[in-house]
């Protein structure tokens, strides 16, 4: 099962969004976390997830032309 630990860099970088940016953020998490749970992960239409070049345990995630994190 998929857990977390936000880190406070993510907290500063949340809290500069706006609502609308954090509402849609939580909402793509929520899928990001239920695609996580299928095997194997079952990501939907315009949600992109890759590892990040150069990492073993960094990916990215992406939904939006401005729309992107990172996780580990």
């Amino acid at each position: 099962m998929p857990t977390y630990e936000p880190s406070r860099r993510f907290f500063r970088e949340f809290d500069g969004l706006t609502a609308a940016q954090q509402a849609r953020f939580l909402r793509v998490v929520a899928q990001l976390v239920t695609a996580l749970r299928t095997s194997p992960p079952d990501f939907p239409a315009g949600l992109w997830v890759k590892r990040v070049q150069g990492s073993s345990n960094v990916w990215e995630l992406t939904w939006a032309p401005d729309g992107r994190a990172t996780f580990e």
